[in-house]
C-alpha cells in the first residue's frame, strides 16, 4: 500500500500537477479574498450573525454553493488527472513489473485505487479547508455544518474514480477513460431532468426506460445539492442519490477488478 502511495504521489509531482492544483487553489483563494466585501456588507446587515445557519439565505447559500462549487472543481480536476494512471500502470513494459509481484490483481487494483483516493482526496481535502478558513476569517461566522461540503465531494470523488477506473481498464486509455466519464456525467445530467418531468412522462415506456436508467447512473450533481442542504442545517427530503451513488462507484470498482483478472496483458 505504501509503495503504491509513493508511486501515485510521485507520478503527481512529476506531472507537475502539484503547481496545477496550488495555482488554482491559490488563485480561488486570492478572488474569494478580493470580491468579498460585498458579501460582508450584506452579513453587517444582519447585525452582526455569525451561525451560518442564521444567515441570510442570499448570504448563506451563496457562499455555501461557491464552496460546494470549488471543491466540486477540485474533484473534477482530480478525476481528469488520476483518469490516466492505472492505464499507465498497464502499459507494456510497466505492467509485467506490477502484475510480477506476489500479489492478487485484485489487491494490486485495490491498492492502487485506494492510493489514488488518498493522494487526490488529501488534495480536494486540503484545498477545500483553506477556503473554509479563509471564508471563516473574512466573513466570520462558524458551522459545524460545514463538514457536509468535503464529506459529500469526497464521495463524489470516489464514486468518479471508481468510473473512470473501470473505463481505463476497459479502454486501456486514460483519454478514453475521460471522454467516458464526460459521457456517464452529461447521462446523469439528463436523467436527472427525465426523471424531474417523470409526472409527464407517466407509464409509457420511455418513462420506464428513464427511471431504471436514472437508478442505476450516478447523481453527483443531486448529490451536491443534497451536500448544500446539509450544510445549511435543512432537511434532505430523500437519500436516494446518496446511497444509489455509492452503490454506483462500489459496482463500477467491483466491475474494474472483475475485467482485470479476466485480462491479459
Amino acid at each position: 500500500m505504501r509503495g503504491q502511495c509513493y508511486d501515485v504521489w510521485r507520478e503527481f509531482l512529476a506531472r507537475r500537477l502539484l503547481w496545477l492544483f496550488a495555482v488554482v487553489i491559490g488563485l480561488s483563494l486570492l478572488l474569494v479574498w478580493g470580491s468579498s466585501g460585498t458579501l460582508i456588507e450584506r452579513q453587517q446587515e444582519l447585525e452582526g450573525i455569525s451561525d451560518i445557519r442564521s444567515l441570510d439565505l442570499s448570504v448563506g447559500f451563496a457562499l455555501l454553493r461557491g464552496l460546494n462549487f470549488y471543491a466540486g472543481l477540485l474533484v473534477f480536476l482530480s478525476v481528469m488527472a488520476a483518469a490516466g494512471s492505472i492505464p499507465r500502470m498497464l502499459q507494456r513494459g510497466r505492467a509485467e513489473f506490477y502484475l510480477a509481484r506476489p500479489v492478487s490483481r485484485t489487491t494490486l487494483l485495490g491498492t492502487r485505487f485506494a492510493a489514488l483516493v488518498l493522494v487526490y482526496g488529501a488534495v480536494v481535502l486540503t484545498g477545500t479547508l483553506l477556503m473554509v478558513a479563509l471564508l471563516t476569517l473574512r466573513f466570520g461566522f462558524y458551522g459545524s455544518s460545514l463538514v457536509w461540503i468535503p464529506l459529500g465531494n469526497l464521495l463524489a470523488l470516489v464514486v468518479w474514480l471508481g468510473i473512470v477506473c473501470l473505463l481505463g481498464i476497459v479502454s486501456g486509455s486514460g483519454t478514453m477513460a475521460v471522454v467516458g466519464a464526460f459521457l456517464v456525467w452529461l447521462a446523469q445530467f439528463l436523467l436527472r431532468f427525465g426523471h424531474l418531468a417523470k409526472s409527464v412522462l407517466a407509464e409509457s415506456t420511455i418513462g420506464r426506460i428513464v427511471e431504471i436508467l436514472y437508478l442505476i447512473f450516478p447523481k453527483t450533481s443531486e448529490l451536491a445539492d443534497i451536500t448544500v442542504k446539509l450544510a445549511a442545517g435543512q432537511m434532505v427530503p430523500s437519500w436516494l442519490p446518496v446511497w444509489s451513488t455509492a452503490l454506483v462507484g462500489l459496482a463500477a470498482l467491483w466491475l474494474a477488478m472483475a475485467v482485470f483478472r479476466r485480462r491479459s496483458y
